[in-house]
């Protein structure tokens, strides 16, 4: 009976091309990271020689070399793989254009953050005579995402002066570590005027008089952009500033028979 050799039936690993084997076809072999099929039988003759060899599986770049920390980012510069390690928190991947390599770019121009408080509860804040008295429960705590943000500060007080409310003005308090900052005075470039410094006068409707006492207290809304310049957490909260006279948050001077809500809300951009 005839024998009919059909050869192999299928590829024989070889491993790493050694000089010195004798290859034969359907062999195949490793080398510099890619696999190559012999074609004709061989012996010392290099993966490189199209003649015995063709290529079979092209070998790729090992990244675990090129990136080696959690969040690191592979991109190709001139030349090959290069390693972009993790950036700074709330910053953005920034492409350069043609040519360039790519970086960690910062947010800027943008709204980046709001924190607020909301009370509504009544309240009589005692005051200190030509000197910030605080809305301490208006407070607001934050910590600026970089040391380029600006805070736009909004606050709306409600309620009602224990005196004439020319003899009162708003105002806000920046506090890092422990050190406050008086806003009004960072804003202010006159002095010894002999009144009150602050950001906004106090509605004339504020005053507790023979007029208007328990009818007509409101709410009134003062603004003031911030560049503290750190990143370090701060905490800014809503004052006034008067002849030391109390004021009634939330309420009215006599009886507080009428209830109301103040806001404070800080924004990063």
């Amino acid at each position: 009976m005839a024998t009919i050799d059909l050869g192999k039936i299928k590829l024989v690993w070889k491993g790493a091309y050694d000089n010195s084997t004798a290859y034969t076809p359907d062999d195949v072999v490793s080398s510099g990271g890619a696999s190559y099929i012999c074609i004709l039988a061989s012996t010392g003759n290099a993966v490189s020689n199209g003649t015995y060899w063709n290529l079979l599986a092209q070998g790729g770049t090992d990244v675990g070399t090129t990136i080696t920390t959690q969040g690191d980012i592979v991109y190709r510069d001139g030349s090959g793989l290069q390693r972009l390690g993790a950036g700074t928190s709330g910053y953005f991947l920034k492409t350069q254009g043609s040519g360039a390599n790519p970086v960690w770019g910062e947010v800027s121009g943008t709204f980046k953050s709001m924190n607020y408080t909301i009370y509504g509860q009544q309240q009589v804040v005692g005051g200190v005579s030509n000197n910030n008295s605080k809305f301490s429960n208006l407070a607001v705590t934050v910590t600026p995402q970089s040391a380029s943000s600006k805070f736009l500060l909004s606050a709306t007080i409600s309620g009602e002066t224990f005196d004439s409310p020319w003899d009162y003005v708003f105002n806000f308090i920046r506090t890092v570590g422990g050190s406050d900052t008086d806003i009004g005075d960072l804003l202010h470039t006159t002095t010894g005027t002999g009144g009150y410094q602050g950001i906004s006068a106090v509605p004339t409707s504020y005053a507790a008089s023979s007029v208007n006492d328990d009818s007509t207290p409101e709410g009134a809304t003062f603004q003031v952009v911030d560049a503290p310049n750190t990143t370090s957490a701060i905490t800014y909260v809503p004052t006034f500033i008067g002849n030391g006279s109390n004021f009634g948050l939330n309420r009215c001077v006599s009886t507080g028979n009428e209830n109301f809500v103040s806001t404070m809300y800080v924004m990063e951009f």
